[in-house]
């Protein structure tokens, strides 16, 4: 069982998690080629197993599998690599940064992963931002048209939109 203690929603703890307990985001998901043969994997893997895991992953809780808010539900939101590693190693244990319940919006998550993979191509770069866009449209879809979910779109767009600034994208409206 995990002793990830995170029902706080303003708590953001290190912990040493389980692997197996963790998932993956499925809204960072890039789909790249999980090609072992790639050098930077086996890089990366020769390192975890010499020198350990320096780095940890960035997950959050979304939501609990239990009534009373034990058994969490966590998904890794940043360092996926260096999860499946873990999860292919069966390592005991791995470090982790897990985000509280309800402390990271889906929009958090994606600008977090932005943040935390500067390597990320331009092309993966757009692919995040389209997904932020999507998560706008959805959000419209969902709450009645009235002065606040107007506001809130103007809002979130322009978070959008400042996000994109900041991580240098450029902005492509989502084609429907």
């Amino acid at each position: 069982m995990c002793h990830c203690h995170t029902t706080s929603t303003n708590s953001m703890l290190i912990e040493l998690i389980e692997p197996s307990k963790i998932r993956q985001s499925h809204l960072v998901n890039l789909r790249r080629s999980d090609n072992n043969d790639d050098p930077a994997l086996a890089q990366l893997e020769r390192s975890l197993k010499s020198i350990g895991q320096i780095q940890p992953i960035i997950c959050r809780v979304t939501g609990y599998r239990k009534e009373h808010q034990v058994d969490e539900i966590i998904e890794c939101i940043s360092g996926l690599r260096r999860l499946r590693i873990a999860q292919e190693q069966k390592l005991p244990r791995i470090k982790a940064i897990i985000y509280g319940f309800q402390q990271l919006s889906d929009v958090d998550t994606i600008e977090l992963f932005i943040a935390d993979n500067p390597h990320l191509s331009q092309k993966e770069k757009n692919e995040m931002i389209l997904r932020l866009f999507r998560l706008l449209e959805d959000e419209k879809k969902q709450k009645p048209l009235n002065s606040n979910s107007t506001d809130n779109t103007k809002l979130l767009r322009m978070r959008i939109e400042r996000i994109a600034q900041i991580y240098q994208v450029e902005l492509m409206q989502p084609t429907t």
